[in-house]
């Protein structure tokens, strides 16, 4: 769930960073003083991301929590159409419902 809200902050830096080619590094910094810090937040956030998977995988055999960062891929889709007006298709929600499936076929026949 955090790298997933990682990638709406990056996409959301990307969208509001403003870059002026005839302006000098600093000057651009201090244009985009705000973008920059949530930036720097979202990579704390994706190092935080991090070091909680390094504990999980501690308990858990990687090839069930793994399976679990497929999350993203309805996560963040939904989140972008929520935030963003992303558009998402028919074929976008049938390939989360699969997504979904497999996740949960995978889970029910692991022995943990």
């Amino acid at each position: 769930m955090i790298i997933g809200l990682g990638q709406i902050g990056m996409k959301y830096v990307a969208l509001k960073y403003t870059y002026d080619s005839t302006a000098s590094f600093t000057h651009n910094l201090a244009l985009n003083k705000p973008i920059i810090a949530l930036m720097c937040l979202v990579i704390a956030a994706y190092a935080l991301a991090m070091g909680l998977w390094m504990i999980a995988l501690r308990d858990v055999p990687l090839s069930l929590a793994y399976l679990f960062n497929a999350f993203a891929f309805i996560f963040v889709p939904i989140l972008a159409l929520l935030i963003f007006g992303e558009k998402v298709n028919l074929h976008y929600f049938m390939g989360l419902i699969m997504i979904i499936i497999g996740i949960s076929l995978c889970v029910r026949g692991s022995n943990v």
